[in-house]
């Protein structure tokens, strides 16, 4: 009963906060989604679909180039959302809500056969940034690619679950005909280097063309078209740098996104959209919170020193 007082106070307080924000967008993260968390993360995109404007990447063109929100998912053509619609068509029920982007990171099985579905029920899509090398990568050597490169598969539980219950299949990632068929049905594909590497001062240069560049080049070839989208893997203040940013611009990415948790804004730099890392099932009062300022404050240190790592 209390946690549903806590609720309902902060979400009072950030539709009001929302009314003043309609200039503003907030990119938020996830990595797994298990079966286990449907419910919950259910709740967390029912509350994103009344407050926020999900954006897909026509959506956030147009959100840079004129300063509005436009939503994908409110009209339907043939089988397929269209991005038609913007927020001065809605009149007072949109006008001034913020724009949301829905990412996911490392290319879970998981978020094709749970996530994906769930945003499409809603009139939602989402971004999802996708390691490489895991497309082709066969399903027994996936869980060691995983150990080894530090992609958390969270608790042993949810692995269990995933072997036993999974939707479509038992693999742990996704291959290239999901990633196709979350193109196809309208959600954004972004690169997350090939090998899930963060990129630590340490790293060699040639291993960060490869991780980049080459990365970049083997989803295009893959896909068909170009990836603009790019999310630096990690988030620790040292696997942020210059030349690797610089790599990146000069690579063709326009869009670079951290996890380093702020509101980002009309005339922003595209290099560091930053976004607030959530999980599936956290508890209610708690998601609210992070979304409404809490993870920005708790992030303010680590943002600092990220951005002076990559001299911006």
């Amino acid at each position: 009963m209390a946690g549903d007082r806590a609720s309902s106070v902060i979400e009072g307080s950030v539709a009001i906060e929302s009314a003043r924000m309609g200039n503003t967008l907030r990119a938020v993260a996830y990595h797994a989604v298990p079966q286990s968390s449907m419910s919950s993360f259910s709740r967390q995109l029912d509350y994103f679909a009344k407050h926020y404007v999900p954006l897909d990447a026509e959506g956030f063109t147009q959100f840079l180039a004129q300063g509005s929100c436009q939503s994908f998912g409110m009209l339907e053509n043939n089988g397929h959302y269209s991005a038609n619609t913007t927020i001065s068509n809605w009149q007072d029920r949109a006008r001034h809500r913020p724009g949301l982007i829905i990412s996911f990171d490392d290319g879970l099985i998981e978020q094709y056969e749970v996530a994906a579905p769930l945003l499409e029920a809603r009139g939602m899509r989402g971004w999802f940034f996708v390691p490489s090398a895991l497309l082709d990568l066969e399903q027994e050597f996936q869980q060691d690619f995983c150990a080894l490169h530090d992609i958390s598969l969270r608790r042993k539980e949810a692995r269990k679950e995933k072997t036993q219950h999974s939707l479509v299949s038992n693999r742990i990632a996704m291959g290239l005909n999901e990633i196709k068929d979350l193109a196809r049905r309208g959600h954004v594909i972004g690169c997350h280097t090939a090998h899930h590497v963060r990129m630590r001062p340490t790293l060699d240069t040639a291993i960060l063309f490869d991780e980049i560049v080459e990365a970049k080049k083997e989803l295009e070839m893959r896909l068909g078209y170009p990836v603009n989208a790019f999310a630096w893997v990690g988030g620790e203040p040292d696997t942020y740098r210059a030349d690797a940013l610089q790599m990146l611009c000069e690579a063709g990415f326009s869009w670079i996104f951290t996890t380093q948790s702020s509101l980002f804004r009309v005339g922003g730099d595209t290099r560091a959209i930053h976004r607030t890392v959530l999980e599936p099932d956290l508890p209610f009062p708690l998601f609210l919170a992070k979304i409404n300022g809490l993870s920005d404050l708790m992030h303010c240190g680590r943002r600092k020193a990220s951005l002076n790592a990559m001299r911006l």
